[in-house]
C-alpha cells in the first residue's frame, strides 16, 4: 500500500513540474516585457521632466541680467537628476542581441552626456552671487536641443522595441472616473 502511494505521489510530482517549468517560462517572459515597457516609459517621462526644467529656467533668465544662483542650481540639479535617471532605464533596455536596439541607446546616451555637460557649465555659472542670464539662457537652449533629439531617438527606440503608444497602453478605463 506505502508502495502505491509513493509511487502515484512520485507520477503526480514528474507530470506536474514539466508544466509549471513551462509556466514559470512564460511568467518570466512576460515580466521581462513587463520590465521593458516599464524601464522605456519611466526613462522617457524622467528626459522630459529635464526637458522641462530647461525649458523653465530658460524663460526665469529670459530678459533679466542675471539670475539667483539659487535657482539656477535647482534647476539644474533637477535636469542632471532626471537625465540620470533616464539613463539608468533606458540602460535597462540593452539587449546584446539586438544590434538596433544598441545603436539607439547610444546615441540616446550620448545626448544625456551633452546635457550633463551643460549642467557641469550651469554649475559654474553659479560660482558667482547671480548667474549671467545669456550664458543660462545658452546652456538651457542646448539641454532643450539635445533633450529634444534623444526625445526624437527614444522613439524610434520605442517602434524597434514594439512598445505601444503611452495612449494606447492606457489599459481600461476606469467606470465614474473622469477621462482626458
Amino acid at each position: 500500500m506505502l508502495t502505491r502511494i509513493l509511487i502515484a505521489a512520485l507520477a503526480t510530482v514528474f507530470l506536474i513540474a514539466p508544466a509549471a517549468t513551462g509556466q514559470d517560462r512564460a511568467r518570466s517572459a512576460n515580466a521581462k516585457a513587463l520590465g521593458q515597457v516599464n524601464s522605456f516609459w519611466v526613462g522617457s517621462t524622467r528626459q522630459r521632466h529635464a526637458y522641462d526644467h530647461a525649458r523653465v529656467l530658460n524663460r526665469v533668465a529670459t530678459g533679466t541680467p542675471t539670475v539667483e544662483k539659487e535657482i539656477v542650481q535647482g534647476h539644474a540639479a533637477a535636469i542632471r537628476s532626471h537625465s540620470q535617471a533616464a539613463m539608468k532605464e533606458f540602460a535597462a533596455l540593452k539587449d546584446s542581441k539586438n544590434q538596433e536596439v544598441t545603436a539607439h541607446l547610444e546615441k540616446l546616451h550620448k545626448h544625456h552626456q551633452q546635457v550633463l555637460a551643460m549642467c557641469d557649465m550651469l554649475d559654474e555659472c553659479c560660482k558667482k552671487p547671480e548667474a549671467e542670464s545669456p550664458v543660462v539662457c545658452d546652456c538651457c537652449k542646448n539641454v532643450v536641443k539635445e533633450l529634444a533629439a534623444a526625445e526624437k531617438e527614444a522613439e524610434q527606440l520605442r517602434e524597434v522595441l514594439k512598445i505601444a503608444p503611452l495612449d494606447d497602453a492606457a489599459g481600461p478605463k476606469v467606470e465614474g472616473a473622469k477621462q482626458p
